[in-house]
């Protein structure tokens, strides 16, 4: 293992994560059990042997255990989730600029929406499914806070956002209005979708007040 050999709490924690892929290896294992094939799949771009040695790094250290053919965070690798949630936060401007050629994996969108959805607080709650090219997430805004899941698990929601990757996250973050992106398509209430827009901070700043909704109910 490559070391930075420094008597620094940092330095001693980025000689256990901060390797390239290695972060994304704990992304992929944050939202549950993998097997080594999901974990590919998850990983574009990775080479077979770079995600086997990246494994038996985060299990030296700790962060990874293994159970029969799946691999999984343990608790001192779940520690390590407020820290992506900072950095998908930092990261949310550099998405909404457009996606390229990059490529795309619908379950990634589950930790941006919670992410610019987590100072919502709505007395009144709303449930918005969002849907990309190859699935979705489930939001569901309490006066406890934004949880996310898979889309259809529970009742019919309030409303549902439509379009690419790119053009609903920049929505949702608020670099975008809808009214600005033709992309982007809105079933049912257009009202339960505003107020859980207007409780959102915009990544960089504070929450802003819930507001009582405005405007016609609905757009098809």
């Amino acid at each position: 293992m490559k070391s930075y050999r420094q008597y620094c709490a940092l330095a001693r924690a980025l000689d256990v994560v901060g390797d390239r892929w290695t972060l994304l290896v704990v992304r992929e294992l944050a939202v549950g059990p993998r097997r080594y094939g999901e974990l590919l799949d998850g990983l574009p771009g990775i080479a077979t042997n770079l995600l086997a040695d990246r494994l038996r790094s985060l299990e030296r250290g700790g962060v990874v255990t293994r159970a029969g053919d799946r691999y999984r965070l343990t608790d001192r690798g779940r520690a390590l989730e407020p820290v992506l949630d900072e950095l998908l936060r930092w990261g949310i401007p550099l998405m909404v600029t457009g996606r390229g050629d990059d490529e795309f994996r619908a379950h990634w969108l589950h930790g941006a929406v919670r992410t610019v959805l987590r100072d919502v607080r709505l007395e009144r709650p709303v449930v918005v499914e969002v849907h990309v090219p190859g699935g979705g997430v489930r939001v569901e805004a309490t006066a406890d806070g934004v949880r996310t899941g898979d889309p259809g698990a529970g009742a019919p929601p309030d409303a549902t956002l439509r379009g690419p990757p790119d053009a609903v996250l920049a929505v949702l973050a608020g670099f975008a209005a809808l009214d600005e992106r033709a992309d982007v398509e809105v079933a049912g209430s257009l009202a339960a979708l505003r107020r859980l827009l207007r409780a959102r901070g915009r990544p960089g700043s504070s929450a802003t007040a819930e507001a009582e909704p405005a405007g016609p109910p609905n757009r098809a």
